[in-house]
């Protein structure tokens, strides 16, 4: 298993670039994961390198932290108005003195920071001993994660939207391996799946979605989690892209192993075939002889091509197994 990078490779390499050659146009569209995209691109006189976010959740991350937490990481450099398009945009000046991997750096945590606004807003509030409303912060199309605190704790609820009935399958054996990580490693939330109704924790909660292809997971971060806010604030932002990523690998590697095993199967039994082949010693002039020889590697390799040696003046050739298929009959 991997974890997935908080900040946007492309956006940093961007910014970099944009110091090393301030004479070049720059106008970049890339996306990130959860449906957020970028522009990247310098106004008319090159002076300033403009930095555009669009993503469904920024009016929920905004009203929930988010924009005096943007203020204080990026201060002047957050523009006024954003771009049009685009949700928010920050104005990075050529001018710029300081270190500047550092501040390609932050550019590219802009999503991380963003979406982690809510995250640490609940974080303090159990550090100062206050209780907030509910937090829910749709950002993704019929998908919302839930923030709620419950004493010295925080519940984080993720609704996902399963398009494909298989990966909820997938999904539940996945979180068994969560469940039972609780068993050796000290210090590891507690987590949940229930599909079709919320847990309890959104018992009261308008808009909360239900149906077959919802499925919610349900973390408990405990003290000793709060005691790095932006680490876990980092961790469990990324889980549903992490999920999925994860989904994905496994039906790959299912798909390739069936097909592996399907390839070796008609290996198999081509040589059933082949051991039934009569050989003859002698032969008429006007027609060839052939023996055939598989060598252990290349059942090994579960290759679709086969040696043939075709004893006609000593020529070798490969052909394909459906031609020698039409050879042996």
């Amino acid at each position: 298993m991997i974890l997935l990078e908080t900040g946007n490779r492309i956006l940093y390499e961007e910014v970099l670039s944009f110091f090393e050659n301030q004479a070049k146009k720059v106008d970049t569209v890339f996306a990130d994961f959860d449906g957020c995209k970028f522009n990247v691109k310098t106004n008319e006189d090159k002076s300033k390198l403009l930095v555009s976010i669009s993503f469904k959740a920024t009016a929920d991350l905004l009203k929930h932290g988010g924009s005096n937490l943007i203020k204080t990481i990026y201060g002047a450099m957050v523009q006024g108005s954003a771009e049009p398009g685009y949700d928010m945009t920050l104005a990075v000046p050529a001018t710029f003195n300081g270190n500047k991997t550092e501040l390609a750096t932050s550019i590219s945590l802009f999503k991380r920071n963003l979406v982690s606004a809510p995250f640490l807003m609940a974080f303090s509030a159990i550090e100062a001993k206050k209780t907030i409303d509910i937090i829910s912060v749709d950002y993704r199309s019929e998908e919302t994660f839930y923030i709620k605190t419950q004493g010295d704790n925080v519940i984080v609820v993720f609704d996902i939207h399963f398009k494909d009935a298989d990966d909820i399958i997938l999904s539940k054996i996945f979180l068994q391996s969560f469940v039972d990580a609780r068993k050796t490693l000290n210090n590891t939330p507690a987590i949940t799946f229930s599909q079709k109704d919320p847990p309890l924790e959104l018992k009261g909660v308008r808009g909360v979605r239900t149906g077959a292809a919802h499925g919610f997971v349900s973390f408990v971060l405990f003290p000793a989690h709060l005691k790095k806010p932006q680490e876990t604030a980092d961790l469990i932002q990324t889980f549903r892209d992490y999920l999925h990523y994860h989904i994905k690998c496994a039906k790959g590697y299912m798909h390739t192993s069936m097909r592996n095993r399907l390839m070796l199967s008609n290996v198999l039994s081509l040589v059933n075939s082949l051991n039934r082949i009569k050989i003859f010693s002698h032969t008429p002039p006007n027609q060839s002889c052939f023996s055939i020889a598989i060598p252990p590697k290349t059942i090994q390799k579960k290759s679709n091509l086969l040696l043939v040696h075709i004893n006609n003046k000593q020529k070798n050739k490969i052909i394909s197994q459906p031609l020698l298929n039409s050879l042996i009959g």
